[in-house]
Order: structure tokens, then C-alpha cells, then sequence
């Protein structure tokens, strides 16, 4: 059996740049954090100011991670939080986060890592299929003039047509 636990967060993303600086990325992360603690709607905030633009729209879930799944500082952060927690300002490679984990579970993933595998073995079988086929089509294909032989399709430049170069 494979069992993996995985957990679900959901983050707000603000990225230091020209007119952000790190230390005003981390204060407007903490006022978030507050903001969330005194009852404001964490989705809302993540809509209106997460720079990841592909969970900012989900409200910030970017749903159920497998270990490995993202960054590591992240997912350390995200491991200390119980349910509903959340973190303080996290740096990451991707700029700072406000992370709150919103579910955990384990998976058996036996079946699915059984799936996988056969998956695979399919695509790399159907790869080499398609490769061979490619070289095949490109070798039928190919019209190779080897140097000092003449090409019968072409008349021979530079040289008269009886191919003596004398004449």
C-alpha cells in the first residue's frame, strides 16, 4: 500500500520588485494576517492582492499537495499549521506568502501509482513508435548527393553537358 499525506492551503502572493521592497512585501502580509484574525474573508483578500494570478482567482487554494509538491520553505511552513492556522510571512524563491492551511488527508495512492506506471510504459512505447516512424519518413525521404558524384537531377554546373570539362 502507498499512503500519502497531503495537505490543502490556499496562499496570498506578493512578489518584492522595483516598488515593493522585501520589508514592505512581509508588512503588507502581516496587515493581511491581521486583517484575517479580526474576520475578513481570507478568499477576498487572496482575489484583490495575490500575485499568483492562477489560485488568486480560487481565492488562493492551490488545493491538495503530495510532499514535494512545492517548495520546500513552503511546505515546512505549511506542515506546522494546524487546520484553519495561519502562517506568518514566508519567503520563498517565488517571493513572500500568507499561508493558511485549509485540510489534510491521507491518500491511498497504490492504484493510482499502479495507473501511472502503465501510463508510462504506454507513452514511452507509443514515443519510441513515433520516433522510429520519423526517422523512417525522414530516411525515405532524404536525397543524399555524395561529393564528386553528379546529381541526375540537376543539370551538372560548370561543367559542358558531355561532362568531359575539356570539350
Amino acid at each position: 500500500k502507498t499512503l500519502s499525506k497531503q495537505t490543502r492551503s490556499s496562499h496570498i502572493l506578493i512578489k518584492p520588485n522595483e516598488l515593493i521592497t522585501e520589508e514592505d512585501a512581509r508588512a503588507r502580509l502581516l496587515e493581511f494576517r491581521d486583517r484575517v484574525i479580526a474576520g475578513e474573508d481570507f478568499a477576498r483578500l487572496a482575489r484583490l492582492y495575490s500575485v499568483d494570478y492562477n489560485s488568486g482567482i480560487e481565492g488562493g487554494d492551490i488545493g491538495w499537495m503530495d510532499p514535494g509538491g512545492t517548495v520546500r520553505e513552503y511546505e515546512d511552513a505549511a506542515n506546522e499549521l494546524e487546520i484553519g492556522e495561519l502562517s506568518l510571512p514566508v519567503r520563498t524563491q517565488f517571493g513572500w506568502h500568507l499561508i493558511q492551511v485549509t485540510g489534510r488527508r491521507t491518500v491511498d495512492e497504490t492504484e493510482q501509482n499502479r495507473r501511472n506506471k502503465i501510463y508510462s510504459q504506454l507513452l514511452s512505447q507509443k514515443q519510441r513508435e513515433v520516433f522510429e516512424l520519423w526517422k523512417r519518413r525522414l530516411r525515405d525521404e532524404a536525397y543524399v548527393v555524395f561529393p564528386g558524384q553528379a546529381d541526375p537531377g540537376k543539370p551538372n554546373v560548370g561543367q559542358p553537358e558531355s561532362g568531359n570539362p575539356d570539350a
